[in-house]
């Protein structure tokens, strides 16, 4: 399985790469959104599951979210974020 993980968190990224690579899972990391965007949307890397976090910076998750199903790219995204707001969190859905 290949894995698509967008953390701005240098150490968190750095933490859940190692620990998925470790589990057999092919990782590409990213860690802004401009560079997260160009590897969302290529499609020569046919990713299995997205990892993306909300806030990234130059271009949000939500952001390369919609650009992925514009494009028909229909993968399982799992969103993480440190918003507490409900209507933040009900807009990731």
């Amino acid at each position: 399985m290949k894995i698509l993980l967008l953390e701005d968190d240098l150490e968190l990224c750095s933490l859940l790469q190692s620990q998925l690579t470790k589990n057999g899972y092919m990782v590409d990391a990213c860690n802004d959104g401009e560079t997260a965007m160009l590897y969302a949307l290529h499609t020569d890397y046919s990713y299995d599951l997205a990892i993306v976090d909300r806030m990234l910076p130059v271009i949000d998750g939500l952001t390369i979210i919609k650009a992925m199903r514009k494009k028909g790219i229909q993968i399982p995204v799992i969103i993480t974020t440190g918003m507490s707001a409900l209507n933040e969190k009900i807009e990731g859905e």
